[in-house]
C-alpha cells in the first residue's frame, strides 16, 4: 500500500509540474494598447498653456506602472503636474525609475536635459483605464507683433505602441471672430483632419490609427491682442502671420512633392522589377523553352528514323507526358513482338437497348510465347494484360471493361508504366528537364523581387 501511495504521489507531482510549466508562459504574457487619447490645450491670458491629456489604456495582463515623457526645448518650462484617474488625484512622491515599485495612486516627476518624465503607479489587470495628466507649459507659444503661434505636439514619438483614436483641441482666449483663427495639423501622412468647428474659432484635430513612435502636431494661430499679456509665451519681434502661412504652404508643397516622388519611385521600381523578372523569364525561355535546331533536310521518311518504341516517341512529342495513347501503342507493339497473340475474330454486339444486334470485326487476344527480352514499361503493360486474360482469350473490345474490374491494381500498374516510359527517355538523354529547375528558380526569384519591392518601394 505504501508503494502504491508513493506511485500516486509521484504521478500527481508530475502532473502538477507539467501544468505549471504549461501555464507559466501564459501567466507572464501581457501587453497593452492605447485605445484613445484626448488632449485639451487652454491658452491662458498671458500666453502660457494649460494642457490636459486623458489617455485610455487597454491592459491585457497585470500592470502596476506607466510613464509619459514630455519633451522640452530650451526656454520652455513645465509646471503644475498632476496625475489622476476616475478615483481622484494621485499623490506626489512615487519613485521615478522605470520598473520601480511604489504604492498605487502615487506618481513622481523626474527632470532630464530635454524632457520631463512623469511616472505613475497603479494596479490594473485585464481592464481598460483612463489616466489624466495635467500640466502648464510656459515659453512654448510664440508671440509675434500680430499673432500668437501655438505649435504643440499633442502626441509624442516616444510611445512604443500606437493609439487608435487621437483628438486634440485648443481653447482660444477672448472673443475671436470667424476668420481670425487658423489651424493646421502635421505630419501630412497621418490619417487625420483639422477643423475650426461650427463657429470658426474652435481649432481641433482628430486622427486615427497613429502608429507607434510617430508624433502628431496641432498648430493654431490667432491675433495676439486676444491676450492680456505675452509673459507666458516666447516673444519674437515683428509680424509672423505671413511667414507662418508661407511655411505651411511650403510644408504642403513638400508633402505633394514627396508624394509625386514616391509615385515616380513606385513606377520606376515596378518597371525595374518587371524588366528584371521579364528578362529572367525571357532568358529561361530562350535557353530551355525552345527546341534546339537540328540539321535535317528530309521531307518524307519511308520508315521510322530510330528504333524508339511508340511509347517513347509519344513521350518525346508531349515533352515527358504519357497517356493512354502510349499504353495502347505499347500493347500493339507487344502483339508485333509475339508477347501477345492476336487473331481476327467476329463478335456480336447488341445496340439500340438490345433491340438490334450487329456483327463486328475484332481481335481475339491471348498470351504469346515470348516472355523475356521485354523492357520494363512493356512488362507493366503485360502485367495488366495477364490480369485481363487470366480466364482465357478475350476480344480486344472487352479489354476496357475487364480492366475496370480490378481498377485499383491496374491504376497502380498504369502509373508505373508512365514513370518507366519517362525514365527510359531520360536515360537515353532524349529529354532535357533542366529547364524545369530553371523555371522554378525564375518563379522564386520573381517572388523574391515582389517581396523586396513591397518592403523597399514607397507605399
Amino acid at each position: 500500500m505504501a508503494h502504491h501511495r508513493l506511485a500516486r504521489f509521484v504521478a500527481l507531482a508530475v502532473l502538477v509540474v507539467a501544468f505549471v510549466a504549461a501555464a507559466t508562459p501564459l501567466a507572464f504574457a501581457k501587453s497593452f494598447w492605447i485605445d484613445s487619447a484626448d488632449v485639451e490645450i487652454v491658452v491662458n491670458d498671458a500666453g502660457s498653456l494649460d494642457v490636459s491629456e486623458a489617455i485610455t489604456f487597454d491592459f491585457d495582463g497585470s500592470f502596476s506602472g506607466a510613464y509619459r515623457d514630455i519633451r522640452l526645448r530650451p526656454g520652455e518650462v513645465l509646471s503644475n503636474i498632476v496625475v489622476s484617474d476616475a478615483s481622484g488625484s494621485y499623490q506626489l512622491g512615487g519613485c521615478t525609475q522605470l520598473g520601480c515599485s511604489s504604492p498605487a495612486g502615487t506618481y513622481g516627476v523626474e527632470s532630464h536635459s530635454s524632457f520631463i518624465r512623469v511616472v505613475w503607479h497603479h494596479s490594473s489587470t485585464n481592464t481598460i483605464r483612463t489616466f489624466t495628466i495635467t500640466y502648464t507649459l510656459s515659453g512654448v507659444a510664440t508671440a509675434y507683433d500680430d499673432v500668437l503661434d501655438v505649435n504643440l505636439q499633442v502626441w509624442g514619438d516616444q510611445w512604443a505602441v500606437g493609439v487608435d483614436r487621437l483628438s486634440a483641441r485648443v481653447v482660444v482666449p477672448g472673443n475671436p471672430e470667424a476668420g481670425e483663427v487658423l489651424v493646421w495639423g502635421h505630419p501630412y501622412d497621418i490619417d487625420g483632419e483639422t477643423t475650426l468647428g461650427a463657429d470658426g474659432t474652435s481649432p481641433a484635430l482628430t486622427a486615427k490609427n497613429v502608429p507607434a513612435e510617430r508624433w502628431v502636431e496641432l498648430r493654431t494661430v490667432f491675433p495676439v491682442d486676444l491676450l492680456g499679456s505675452t509673459s507666458g509665451a516666447r516673444n519674437v519681434d515683428g509680424p509672423g502671420l505671413e511667414s507662418i502661412k508661407a511655411e505651411e504652404v511650403r510644408f504642403a508643397e513638400e508633402h505633394e512633392e514627396a508624394n509625386r516622388a514616391a509615385g515616380i519611385g513606385l513606377l520606376i521600381g515596378l518597371g525595374a522589377m518587371l524588366a528584371i523578372a521579364g528578362g529572367l523569364g525571357l532568358a529561361t525561355y530562350l535557353r530551355y523553352g525552345k527546341e534546339p535546331k537540328v540539321d535535317y533536310d528530309r521531307e518524307y521518311e519511308q520508315e521510322p528514323p530510330t528504333d524508339l518504341s511508340a511509347a517513347e516517341v509519344g513521350a518525346l512529342l508531349s515533352q515527358g507526358k504519357v497517356s493512354e495513347k502510349e499504353f495502347t501503342a505499347t500493347l500493339f507493339g507487344l502483339i508485333r513482338q509475339g508477347a501477345i497473340d492476336a487473331s481476327p475474330t467476329q463478335v456480336v454486339r447488341s445496340t439500340w437497348g438490345g433491340l438490334r444486334q450487329e456483327t463486328i470485326s475484332d481481335l481475339e487476344l491471348r498470351l504469346g510465347e515470348k516472355t523475356t527480352g521485354l523492357r520494363d514499361f512493356e512488362q507493366s503493360v503485360m502485367t495488366v494484360v495477364k490480369r485481363v486474360l487470366e480466364d482465357g482469350p478475350m476480344p480486344l473490345t472487352d479489354f476496357r471493361s475487364r480492366i475496370r474490374d480490378d481498377a485499383a491494381a491496374n491504376a497502380t500498374t498504369y502509373d508505373s508504366f508512365k514513370e518507366r516510359v519517362v525514365d527510359a527517355v531520360l536515360r537515353n538523354d532524349l529529354l532535357d528537364r533542366s529547364g524545369n529547375l530553371a523555371a522554378v528558380l525564375t518563379v522564386v526569384v520573381a517572388a523574391l523581387l515582389v517581396g523586396a519591392g513591397w518592403i523597399i518601394l514607397p507605399r
